[in-house]
Order: C-alpha cells, then structure tokens, then sequence
C-alpha cells in the first residue's frame, strides 16, 4: 500500500533569514545595533577585521552584562 500525501509528516515552514551579506535582526536594537556594524566585515583585511570582531564581541558582552544587572537575583528573597 502506497503512503498518501496525508501519510507524510508535514514539511516544517520555512523561517527567512537574513539575506547574504547582512545581519541578523535580534529584535533587540543594542544587539542589531552592534551585529550591523559587522557588515562588510568579511571583505577587510584580518587586522581589521580583528579589531571589528573585538569591539562587537566586547559591545555584547556589554549588552549582556547589562541585562544580568536589571534581572533580580533568582536565589534572594526581597
């Protein structure tokens, strides 16, 4: 017996993506801020593309930081 069209699990959706070349969008503008100064990023030299890669990874590591300071502390009581 032949599997029907109805038999074959469905094909997830396809979620679009960044086009090539561009970055993602986050939703979250400090996060998208720092992710589209990396445009271009792969056409620089590897010293500047270096220093590019640096400052967005220190940028998030920023944002990040700044979000674990406004989250209360899950183990403390108020």
């Amino acid at each position: 017996m032949s599997a029907s069209p109805q038999d074959d699990p469905a094909e997830p959706e396809a979620v679009p993506g960044p086009r090539a070349g561009e970055p993602p969008v986050t939703g979250n503008r400090l996060v998208d801020g720092v992710l589209a100064e990396l445009a271009g990023v792969d056409a620089l030299p590897v010293g500047e593309r270096l220093e590019r890669l640096t400052a967005a990874q220190q940028g998030l590591a920023e944002i990040l930081d700044g979000t674990r300071a406004e989250s209360p502390d899950p183990g403390r009581r108020p």
